[in-house]
C-alpha cells in the first residue's frame, strides 16, 4: 500500500471517527503533525498505529489488515526488493566513519545499532536514550578491541622469578 493510499486511509478513518486530526492523534497515540503528514501522503502510520486505528474503527478492519500486510519502510519500494536492504547514503557514510574511528568492522558497528536501538525502544525507552545506549556500546566494543590488541603489563604473563 503507497503513502497516497495509506494517507487516504487515515483520513477516511479518522472523518468516519467524527474526530479532528489533533483529536484523531491523540486516539491512536501519535502528534497531530504525524496526522497531519500521514493525510499528506509525507508518510505513514506505523504497522502498531494502523493496528490502534483497527482497534477504533472495525469498519474498516479489512483494509487495515491490508495496510499491515503490505507496510513498507520506506515508501515507494518494491515488495520484490524487501531482501535487497540498502542504507541512506548519508548513514552508510557515518557507519564507515564511526568504524574507522573505533577501529572496528562496519558489520559490528551496524549490528550494535540494530540490536540495541530495537531492543532500546521496545523496552520504552526514548530516541535519545536509546542513542547513547548504542554509542556506550560501539565504545565499550572498541575499548575492548583495543586492550586486546594492546595489553598491559599486568595482562602480560611474567616470568616468576626464582627466590633461592
Amino acid at each position: 500500500m503507497t503513502a497516497v493510499s495509506l494517507s487516504s486511509l487515515s483520513r477516511k478513518v479518522r472523518k468516519s471517527l467524527g474526530l479532528s486530526q489533533d483529536g484523531f492523534a491523540q486516539a491512536v497515540g501519535v502528534s497531530k503533525a504525524s496526522v497531519q503528514n500521514w493525510e499528506s501522503a509525507r508518510g505513514g502510520p506505523s504497522p502498531k498505529t494502523l493496528g490502534r486505528m483497527g482497534d477504533l474503527a472495525p469498519a474498516f478492519a479489512e483494509e487495515i489488515q491490508k495496510a499491515i500486510e503490505n507496510f513498507e519502510w520506506h515508501p515507494g519500494a518494491s515488495r520484490e526488493k524487501s531482501n535487497d536492504f540498502h542504507l541512506p547514503p548519508d548513514i552508510e557514510h557515518e557507519i564507515k566513519r564511526q568504524a574507522h574511528k573505533h577501529g572496528l568492522d562496519t558489520s559490528d558497528i551496524l549490528l550494535d545499532i540494530l540490536r540495541l536501538g530495537l531492543a532500546a525502544l521496545s523496552s520504552g525507552h526514548s530516541f535519545n536514550q536509546a542513542m547513547a545506549k548504542i554509542q556506550s556500546a560501539i565504545a565499550r566494543r572498541a575499548q575492548e578491541k583495543y586492550e586486546l590488541e594492546h595489553p598491559t603489563r599486568s595482562d602480560r604473563k611474567r616470568p616468576r622469578s626464582k627466590i633461592a
